[in-house]
């Protein structure tokens, strides 16, 4: 397997490497043109060849939906958005997950396998173990009293997939969150779900799955001062993970709790910022879990939450500006969070690093950069082939642009430089706004490459593309 490995990733660099195309001038000594970062885009569903149905809304953008291997491109992805009759079955819309498989080259598209699913539109994360077979996950907290811990493995060489339902009880089901990491090294997938109403408390709860053995372990929880939401993760490759969420509830119990507050002047106030005054994501959370087979955890607040009711100042965690990524061969960990007026108006997109060897320390902090100044982003991290980290940003009024921006953390301090961006080609080069997008990342297991492959929720359907880095990383020299 690691044969195939090593060759698919070379195969990766001489492909990149032919994407460059030099011009020589005898006035100039010479200069070098490069080609388009991108590969012409398409719509996923319409070459899968069988309509699935549309993509539901996004809740956030934390899940893994695309895993890169030497056989291919693996997507999970949903679509079909219905809301069941709660009497029927679980709690929550159902939808089609879908499994699709793109060649190598990326001329062949298809449709593996279908099945409804239930829960929110967080649900789908896919992943690939060592021997390069699929996982596909999905996570639901249904009105019976338990939670379904939900995995499928798709064995490639076979063509076969095979389901595993692993059903807990702990405490603290109802409107739930979740995602999968997997741990290849050892052979578990980390099930997690993080639960509550709308108002109050909430559980975190969690459950390891062995690949060996095909079975779900004991399911752990522990109680949250609210309910808590978009969780991104990483294993922390010692048998736990940990993961970054955001702290979410009614409008009115968080300033409940701010001492001599009149509640009801405070609401007057936000919602004459003609904001949505039901409910509130304050502040940014990072959980570790030291052993997934155990009850011990630890909360770190990433950057705990200001209200300032004079100023009618109150804090918003924006979930899908934020991201995740753990840079191969270091001890530290990246996260991308957006407090938006958090004690001052305007106060968003800010990078912060956590050092991994020493309890998961806050080590540093710096801005986020965006060229075109808008307040809601798109972000996604991606490490090239040569360990390089880049912020591929996207803005809500951009339409198809993408940023990509250098990061680079050396003596305590992040930088950011501009290296390009560009418009992404084909069925994405005339949207107006693009939805929520995912791209192949290490805590899926994908091959290390400096192709970024990336699905894009634009216009009800996703549209496939790839990034090329290597060509990125040439523009930067």
């Amino acid at each position: 397997m690691k044969i195939r490995r090593i060759v698919c990733l070379l195969l990766a660099l001489l492909t990149a490497s032919a994407l460059l195309v030099f011009s020589a001038s005898a006035d100039e000594g010479g200069s070098v043109a490069f080609a388009s970062v991108f590969s012409e885009s398409f719509d996923v569903i319409a070459a899968a060849g069988t309509y699935i149905g549309d993509v539901p809304a996004m809740h956030g953008n934390q899940q893994t939906r695309l895993v890169n291997v030497s056989s291919g491109t693996y997507l999970g992805v949903l679509t079909k958005d219905n809301i069941l009759d709660h009497k029927e079955g679980p709690a929550g819309p159902s939808y089609e997950m879908s499994l699709i498989h793109i060649s190598p080259d990326g001329q062949t598209t298809e449709l593996l396998y279908t099945e409804m699913v239930y829960g929110t539109s967080t649900t789908v994360t896919i992943m690939a173990d060592k021997d390069e077979d699929i996982w596909l996950y999905s996570g639901w907290a249904n009105d019976m009293g338990s939670i379904d811990f939900n995995v499928w493995h798709y064995d490639v060489s076979e063509g076969t997939i095979d389901k595993y339902l692993g059903r807990k009880k702990p405490k603290g089901n109802n409107f739930g969150y979740s995602i999968a990491l997997m741990d290849a090294d050892l052979g578990k997938i980390y099930g997690i779900m993080s639960t509550g109403a709308s108002s109050g408390y909430g559980y975190f709860t969690w459950c390891a799955f062995d690949i060996e053995t095909k079975q779900w372990g004991t399911a752990y929880s522990f109680k949250e001062d609210h309910h808590y939401a978009y969780e991104y993760g990483y294993p922390d490759n010692n048998g736990g993970f940990y993961v970054v969420c955001e702290r979410y509830g009614a409008n009115y119990d968080f300033m409940s709790n701010i001492p001599d507050l009149r509640v009801s002047e405070a609401m007057t106030k936000f919602r004459s910022r003609n904001e949505n005054a039901n409910f509130m994501w304050d502040e940014g959370h990072l959980i570790h879990i030291p052993d997934a087979d155990g009850a011990a955890y630890a909360n770190y607040v990433i950057e705990p939450a200001v209200y300032d009711v004079e100023k009618g100042v109150y804090p918003c965690w924006l979930n899908s500006c934020c991201d995740l990524i753990e840079p191969r061969g270091t001890d530290y960990a990246f996260v991308l969070g957006a407090p938006e007026d958090n004690g001052a108006v305007g106060s968003f997109n800010t990078l912060y690093v956590y050092d991994k060897a020493n309890g998961y320390e806050k080590i540093a902090s710096a801005a986020a950069p965006s060229i075109y100044g808008s307040m809601y982003h798109l972000h996604r991290f991606f490490q090239d082939a040569e360990g390089n980290i880049y912020l591929m940003i996207v803005t809500e009024d951009s339409g198809a642009y993408m940023e990509f921006w250098r990061v680079t953390f050396e003596n305590g301090e992040i930088s950011f430089r501009l290296v390009t961006d560009e418009k992404i080609p084909g069925s994405l080069e005339n949207r107006k706004s693009i939805s929520v997008f995912f791209n192949n990342t290490s805590r899926a297991n994908s091959v290390p490459s400096d192709i970024c492959y990336m699905i894009i929720a634009s216009g009800g359907t996703y549209h496939y593309v790839t990034a090329d880095f290597s060509v990125i990383r040439n523009m930067a020299k």
